[in-house]
């Protein structure tokens, strides 16, 4: 796709994607530590562009950042999502998935303009970003059409006990009040079949985000790839060095230590502990087609 007149350099992207709470943090910050890589940071999200370029640009540079520590003030990758509200409002939290009718000459140009300021300020040739919940591939692709897309994927189990655990879940309200539009036929009687379990409906948001980003997925050939977080964190380093070179990026000769400093653990089945046995039978037999097919022991 051409693109609009103007339109900065900016060369194959890489964004890691996932229904919320499946683990895409962890994996992105492991891959934001790539020497080569450019991020959102904790300041252009917080401040935006004008004290971005500013505040930025000054700090990189100022005598004992690194003393400043990991959650001090130094620049540190997020996922950011006011930049790109301010390329496009509905960003955040649309009811459906994202796609190239929603992406306008004028927005897929902000897009490219934010991401070329973050290459320029952090003086690398790559950039990468984390969001969650729909693909938005669609969408994405009209600005970046050689992007990549990384899907990490957790045990829908695990991710339904976790989402009941954060305050910014909207199941609570129930599927009609949600932010994910209203339910399928199919999702509709997991929900009744279930006598309205909540972890049942955390549940149907991941089956329903994971089948979004798959079917997404599947339309751009090896641009897209999937990584099952449990697998990742069993051998980081490992499961990195592979990622490294499907995106294309030299190999880090201090990934080791990098990866070591993240403090990446496996945990389990902690999930099981959150559940009483009965919402877990529900659970486990709401989703048990899609962890199947997922390669998960139901």
């Amino acid at each position: 796709m051409a693109q609009p007149s103007g339109s900065p350099g900016v060369e194959r992207p890489i964004f890691v994607i996932g229904c919320g709470r499946s683990g895409t943090t962890v994996v992105f910050h492991a891959l934001a530590e790539h020497p080569s890589l450019a991020w959102i940071s904790n300041w252009s999200n917080r401040f935006g562009d004008a004290a971005f370029w500013l505040r930025l640009a000054k700090l990189r540079h100022a005598p004992g950042v690194r003393a400043l520590g990991k959650h001090g003030w130094r620049p540190r990758p997020v996922e950011g999502y006011r930049p790109w509200m301010d390329c496009f409002d509905g960003f955040n939290r649309p009811a459906r998935d994202l796609d190239a009718r929603d992406c306008s000459d004028a927005s897929r140009l902000r897009m490219r303009r934010l991401v070329a300021r973050h290459l320029a300020v952090q003086r690398k040739p790559r950039f990468t970003a984390k969001y969650t919940g729909w693909s938005r591939i669609g969408f994405m692709d009209c600005a970046f059409p050689d992007a990549s897309y990384l899907h990490v994927i957790r045990d829908g189990r695990a991710v339904a006990a976790s989402l009941l655990q954060v305050g910014f879940w909207e199941g609570w309200r129930g599927p009609s009040q949600w932010r994910w539009g209203p339910l399928s036929q199919e999702h509709e009687e997991l929900w009744r079949a279930s006598d309205g379990s909540f972890a049942v409906l955390a549940g149907i948001q991941w089956k329903l985000l994971v089948e979004n980003i798959r079917a997404a997925g599947a339309t751009i050939g090896d641009r897209y790839r999937e990584l099952r977080y449990e697998e990742f964190v069993e051998g980081p380093a490992a499961a990195l060095a592979e990622l490294t070179e499907w995106c294309d990026l030299e190999a880090d000769p201090r990934q080791a230590e990098r990866i070591a400093a993240l403090g990446v653990r496996p945990v389990g089945e902690k999930w099981r502990e959150s559940l009483s046995v009965e919402e877990q039978r529900r659970l486990g037999t709401a989703l048990a087609p899609s962890l199947e097919a997922l390669g998960y022991p139901v």
